[in-house]
């Protein structure tokens, strides 16, 4: 009896490992795709400045604070932004350049998390742009 129950539960259980096998397989791959990748700047651009364009087009189009009015005037920096990252040589002058279009967003809560060095761990996040320096979070225990 107890032989007959345990085979049972083991028959079980894999049935329940094949159906959720198959439901995980069976899941769409949503990839995001941009109309931006077809546009001339974007094919012509460096890989900093198709980032940006990258950057911008998914700020506009899933973000918030653009549903309605822009938060800034989003040609212009489109444009600034274009032209500064033609001239970024590492990505750390690419992240304070989309850092800089995230701050004018004003919501306190987009930035650009960054570190030149992924192996390193600081128990604080600051960003910086055009106006100064921001410590925006600080790991509890090591306040001041």
């Amino acid at each position: 009896m107890r032989h007959l129950f345990f085979n049972l539960l083991r028959q079980s259980l894999c049935a329940l490992v094949i159906l959720f096998a198959l439901q995980a397989v069976a899941q769409p791959v949503i990839t995001y795709r941009s109309k931006v990748e077809e546009c001339e700047k974007y094919k012509n651009g460096n890989k900093y400045q198709r980032d940006f364009l990258l950057f911008m087009d998914m700020l506009q189009t899933t973000h918030p604070a653009f549903e309605k009015n822009p938060p800034f005037d989003v040609e212009n920096e489109l444009e600034q932004g274009y032209s500064y990252c033609e001239k970024c040589k590492d990505l750390q002058e690419f992240a304070f350049c989309i850092q800089q279009v995230a701050s004018k967003i004003h919501d306190e809560h987009t930035g650009v998390n960054f570190s030149s060095n992924q192996d390193l761990l600081y128990p604080f996040h600051f960003y910086i742009d055009e106006k100064g320096y921001y410590l925006d979070a600080i790991q509890k225990g090591n306040e001041v």
